[in-house]
């Protein structure tokens, strides 16, 4: 049986779907990586302060300081990062929608002209029926 025009859109829509959901899910999964290095390095940041508190070494040759910068540096780093990537997921995540909506409206189309040519051959053998009654 050959296949529909809406069958072949809707494998077409099915891809696109597949496409745009790949990647949505390196957005997020980028996302969640930042997020991860970010909760890190605060851990570490507290970890430091009570480990500088304690030595007063470090201190006196400027060494938090210099810590200080390379956190802040690492910080704003990772936070332009996950701008980034938050800037890319709405238009990702409006493709992934749109694509999906697609792909739902052709699911419905087929079975809707599924239901039709159902109704169409019981018609026909309800006219044929009453033909042969004749």
């Amino acid at each position: 049986m050959e296949r529909s025009r809406l069958e072949v859109l809707r494998e077409i829509a099915a891809a696109k779907y597949l496409q745009e959901y790949r990647v949505i899910a390196a957005l997020l999964a980028e996302e969640v990586r930042l997020r991860r290095a970010l909760a890190q390095l605060d851990r570490q940041v507290r970890t430091a302060h009570t480990t500088l508190a304690d030595t007063v070494g470090a201190q006196s040759i400027g060494g938090d300081v210099l810590w200080q910068v390379w956190v802040g540096r690492t910080r704003r780093d990772l936070n332009l990062q996950l701008a980034k990537v938050m800037a890319s997921k709405e238009p990702a995540m409006a493709g992934l929608r749109r694509s999906f909506g697609r792909r739902v409206a052709l699911d419905r189309l087929i079975v809707s002209e599924a239901d039709g040519r159902r109704r169409m051959a019981a018609r026909r053998f309800e006219q044929d029926l009453i033909a042969f009654r004749s």
